[in-house]
């Protein structure tokens, strides 16, 4: 049962993602924006996580040391943090994640770091595309998760970006204005739309 059960749960997850590409592609996503605390949400998230966390071998912690408020779409960010700790612990399995949420100047940042092997400078920018993973032999996913990631931050105004942490890991920071910028596709959606349009 447990199994069937996962296998389910990783199959409504994957049909989600598809829908989300193809909502990207025509422009369709669109945001719903409430005031909540970032802090609080990461926190619920690390609570939802905890058993697949230490399935994987990995210390969650988390490191907030001030309410960070703002409008952005609940459930959109939610995904997008989800995919960033499902990601750490499916490629940095074994090693402690660190989850960081702070308020600098005019954004919210969150950064999710682990301690893992990296990944090389070269994969860095090809990993928030369609279709790629780091390592495509190694482990399994249709490597949507940071592609749709991407496309959400950018709706919201924002950016986010991987690098490798000096020694071992990798860290992803996600930036959100506070300031509503938009309400719907960002511009590598737009982009994607676009170029779907001119082909069609």
């Amino acid at each position: 049962m447990d199994r069937a059960t996962r296998a389910s749960e990783r199959l409504s997850d994957l049909l989600e993602s598809l829908l989300d590409v193809s909502r990207i592609a025509t422009g369709r996503l669109t945001l719903s924006r409430e005031s909540f605390d970032l802090v609080e949400t990461a926190r619920e998230i690390i609570g939802r996580l905890a058993e697949a966390a230490k399935q994987a071998g990995c210390l969650l912690s988390i490191d907030a040391r001030e309410a960070v408020v703002g409008s952005w779409d609940k459930l959109r960010i939610e995904q997008v943090l989800t995919n960033l700790l499902s990601n750490a612990f499916k490629y940095a399995a074994g090693s402690p994640v660190e989850f960081i949420v702070e308020r600098q100047a005019d954004s919210a940042i969150v950064e999710v770091r682990d301690r893992g092997r990296g990944l090389p400078v070269m994969d860095m920018e090809r990993l928030f595309n369609r279709f790629e993973r780091a390592s495509p032999g190694e482990y399994g996913g249709l490597g949507l998760g940071l592609y749709v990631a991407r496309q959400v931050t950018e709706a919201h105004g924002g950016t986010i970006s991987g690098r490798n942490i000096d020694g071992d890991g990798a860290c992803f920071t996600v930036r959100l204005p506070f300031s509503a910028d938009g309400n719907g596709v960002g511009p590598s959606a737009r982009s994607a739309a676009a170029e779907r349009s001119s082909i069609d």
